[in-house]
């Protein structure tokens, strides 16, 4: 992989881990929906995600954050430095 494309695969993650963001809340080892503030424990990552009652997010984001984040951390871990 060429520079330009390493450089290339790093402003996606970033993009992606900022819209990420801007929809779940990780403090330690939970995570938070931003629109309705439930929780999920990392131990819990297979479970979907409970979104509370008339979370304007529940329809736009997936039901495993935990797995999203953790796909877009080795994509990280298996770029060439």
């Amino acid at each position: 992989m060429s520079a330009c494309d390493s450089d290339a695969l790093q402003y996606r993650l970033g993009d992606s881990l900022n819209v990420w963001s801007t929809k779940w809340v990780l403090d330690a080892n939970m995570l938070f929906c931003a629109g309705c503030s439930r929780g999920q424990r990392a131990r819990d990552a297979n479970q979907p995600f409970r979104h509370g009652d008339g979370c304007r997010l529940s329809s736009e984001v997936t039901l495993y954050p935990w797995r999203e984040l953790a796909e877009m951390l080795c994509t990280v871990l298996q770029a060439p430095a």
